[in-house]
């Protein structure tokens, strides 16, 4: 998948905020967006990411944000299974590929 394709699925289909908007005329690179984790969050959820099972998953550690029995909702039952492809994209970059490899394989 191209990074144009990337980008236009985290903004059509996972409801990340278009981020041209917000720099009114001034170009803005691609590469700034992978450092935000809004980003991920929707292109996980265009993916179909959370239905993944990763380390990142809900109570994959066994460790609880809160006492489950107190009935307030544990942070931890949020999805992050974006992180799993979040860290692969940095270990990719660290190896020295480029961000359009990583991208190629999904």
């Amino acid at each position: 998948m191209t990074i144009e394709r990337v980008i236009e699925k985290a903004v059509q289909d996972g409801g990340y905020e278009d981020f041209s908007k917000f720099y009114q005329g001034v170009p803005r690179w691609p590469e700034g967006l992978f450092l935000d984790h809004l980003f991920w969050q929707s292109l996980g959820k265009a993916m179909g990411w959370a239905n993944e099972e990763t380390q990142y998953s809900p109570h994959a550690r066994g460790v609880h944000a809160n006492d489950p029995s107190d009935g307030e909702p544990c942070f931890c039952d949020e999805p992050k299974d974006y992180l799993n492809y979040w860290h692969r994209f940095i270990d990719c970059l660290v190896s020295g590929k480029r961000a359009e490899e990583f991208f190629e394989t999904l």
